[in-house]
């Protein structure tokens, strides 16, 4: 993301920034920078009919500037596309103030968001946001092919989300003797995901160095398929990619298999820009082909070694020691906002975890109590990580009601504290207008077993939870 021009009010926050989404990814942050009740303004273009003196109507389209009051805001991660709805709030002569609009902001042109208060969490992103670092550095293939049809998932994760660039399912029969319709079919199968992994998944730069036969004339040099020269002077030749690593999942032996053929096409078509990052792919478990088993895939130690540095392995990596604390110490791990904010009130918050989706919540209010929370937590030097709603690790930490807590130190007593204040204001629960009420737990074992279902995954569930 490029910051054109920023304009903020430091008494009260309010103020415009112009911004620009170079990079896909940036267009998920700017879904979580818009919320409703902000003013976008941004190039579109807009059918206008005009009526001649003699009856005669004519149409064309008209490049104009709108800004909308944000009432509804969709994206799509397939296509990274966002979609803003809204009333039109500034004049323009073909388009009357309070009329009904739709934009859609796009990479590389500009639009300039309007908030009236850009809190800490929304400066945060923002940063987040121009931080060239924050890449999408990680690729995986989750696959299978038992039974009589394979499958297989292409996907990118980056910092913020996991999309699946591509789903090949394909009908494979199963081995018989004397025929050879399994091996043909297997093939078209592997030659699919080939192709699939070539169109969406550029390597990190590498390099290649060519040096002349003893005695000969320095050859001329050539311009290679990735654009850069090829010759004597052993200049680089980049792929201009940013995937640092590849994990190819599977149940059994299939990834292996796999993971053969490829470096076998490779040879044979002489495709350097896998076999030059050979060393990058990881060969993993997983119980099936489907999306959900990326969340296991990603808890092996034995994986999570070698990609510790994108940010997705972090959220797991703190998931995990939450889940780790909630079974052997429940006094140290909390979750819900009533039991967060009251563990924050003492100062014993060493780490908080929290989903960047209540940070799009429509209330108002709702915001600033989390806004606050995590201010509080970061006063007191703890941790927070906020997850994305994107990850699998964002999803089961939303099925904790989105915010978790590690301690430092036992609190026994803040169970029975907001069992006490939970029970008293279902007596009255119609005048709770700050918070969706939250179900009191009687004990800390049923918080500890809820937590470790959410945490189990359900293929049937997930399924339908996890579509991407």
């Amino acid at each position: 993301m490029k910051i054109i021009k920023k304009d903020i009010d430091g008494k009260d926050g309010s103020g415009s920034v112009v911004l620009q989404a170079e990079e896909p990814e940036d267009m998920w942050h700017a879904y979580n920078l818009i919320v409703d009740g902000d003013w976008v303004r941004t190039v579109t273009m807009r059918k206008v009919i005009t009526e001649g003196a003699t009856g005669s109507v004519a149409s064309r389209r008209v490049k104009m500037n709108l800004t909308l009051d944000v009432q509804k805001v969709d994206f799509d991660p397939q296509e990274y596309t966002i979609r803003i709805g809204g009333q039109n709030r500034q004049e323009n002569p073909h388009v009357r103030i309070g009329q009904f609009h739709t934009l859609e902001l796009a990479l590389h042109r500009n639009f300039t968001l309007t908030k009236p208060c850009w809190d800490t969490i929304y400066l945060e992103r923002l940063d987040t946001a121009c931080d060239v670092k924050q890449q999408a550095d990680l690729a995986a293939v989750v696959m299978s092919s038992q039974g009589q049809s394979g499958l297989a998932n292409v996907c990118l994760v980056t910092g913020h989300m996991t999309v699946v660039r591509a789903k090949i399912e394909q009908a494979i029969p199963r081995k018989r003797a004397g025929r050879s319709g399994h091996a043909k079919a297997l093939e078209r199968f592997y030659e699919s995901i080939l192709q699939a992994l070539l169109r969406h998944v550029q390597f990190s730069p590498y390099e290649t160095k060519t040096t002349p036969k003893p005695g000969g004339a320095a050859p001329s040099p050539k311009i290679g398929k990735s654009g850069g020269y090829v010759g004597d002077t052993a200049k680089k030749t980049t792929s201009e990619g940013k995937i640092k690593c590849l994990v190819i999942a599977s149940p059994g032996y299939t990834s292996r298999e796999f993971y053969n053929w490829l470096m076998a096409q490779c040879s044979k078509r002489d495709l350097k820009e896998v076999s030059a990052h050979k060393s990058k792919i990881v060969m993993a478990h997983s119980s099936s082909g489907h999306m959900h088993s990326l969340s296991e895939v990603f808890a092996n130690p034995s994986i999570q070694s070698k990609i510790t540095e994108t940010k997705a392995m972090v959220e797991v990596k703190v998931l995990q020691d939450f889940f780790k604390m909630l079974g052997d110490n429940p006094a140290r791990a909390y979750y819900s906002y009533p039991h967060c904010q009251r563990a924050c009130e003492m100062g014993a918050i060493s780490t908080l975890l929290v989903t960047d989706d209540l940070f799009r919540s429509c209330k108002l209010q709702e915001r600033k109590q989390y806004v606050a929370l995590v201010e509080s937590v970061r006063d007191q030097n703890g941790t927070v990580h906020i997850f994305s709603s994107q990850h699998h690790s964002g999803k089961q930490l939303a099925q904790l009601s989105g915010v978790a807590a590690i301690l430092g130190y036992d609190l026994c007593e803040i169970e029975d504290e907001i069992e006490l204040v939970s029970s008293e204001s279902e007596t009255d629960s119609s005048d709770d207008e700050g918070w969706t009420h939250i179900p009191p737990k009687s004990a800390a074992e049923k918080k500890a077993k809820k937590a470790a279902e959410a945490s189990n995954d359900n293929p049937k569930d997930d399924m339908m939870d996890m579509m991407f």
